[in-house]
């Protein structure tokens, strides 16, 4: 299921309110065309904040810490080295297969 931000559902409800076409509005927007009769008859299954899983947005300055030489790959990273994990990871399943 295709979920979509708040502000698109709002807008799409607005554009329809007004009198806007299903076709105008699908490219305005950038959704198909029939998943717009989707959304008008339950919106709330398609707000991504209503989604389960969802995790707000969180800018990526409250994650920022000091920035060290990665030893093994030498990037500049902040520790544990996330490149040389994933690189680990995938070679160690690539291996398996």
């Amino acid at each position: 299921m295709l979920y979509f931000d708040d502000w698109v559902i709002d807008e799409l409800i607005s554009m329809i309110d007004r009198g806007e076409t299903h076709k105008n509005t699908s490219y305005k927007l950038g959704i198909s065309e029939s998943t717009i009769p989707n959304i008008l008859r339950n919106p709330y299954n398609y707000r991504i904040s209503n989604k389960k899983e969802y995790q707000p947005k969180v800018p990526l300055s409250t994650n920022v810490g000091p920035y060290y030489r990665c030893k093994e790959c030498g990037h500049e990273v902040q520790m544990p080295c996330k490149i040389c994990e994933i690189r680990k990871y995938t070679k160690f399943h690539r291996m398996k297969v």
